[in-house]
């Protein structure tokens, strides 16, 4: 989910679908908001959510920055492959 850890370190609020890497990437409620996919309701009122609640939209923010920069830091993700190929 390469534009979504994007925006996530870009300071943008996301909202995603909840499958494959992004469910791993976002955390709901947490930084970012998930939603099924094809559900326009749902995408509709997550979109309602965080342009009404300032107060959401800056913690989703300031969370998924603070989460993609740590977790997808280079010297992070080259110690992760580097511990992978060694353990096999």
């Amino acid at each position: 989910p390469s534009v979504v850890i994007e925006a996530m370190m870009s300071g943008v609020p996301v909202i995603a679908t909840d499958t494959g890497g992004t469910s791993e990437a976002v955390k709901d409620g947490i930084s970012g908001l998930l939603i099924a996919p094809g559900d326009h309701l749902a995408l509709a009122g997550a979109i309602e959510r965080i342009a009404n609640d300032k107060a959401l939209r800056e913690k989703l923010a300031k969370t998924a920055h603070d989460e993609a920069v740590v977790n997808n830091d280079v010297a992070v993700v080259t110690a992760r492959l580097e511990k992978r190929y060694r353990d096999g």
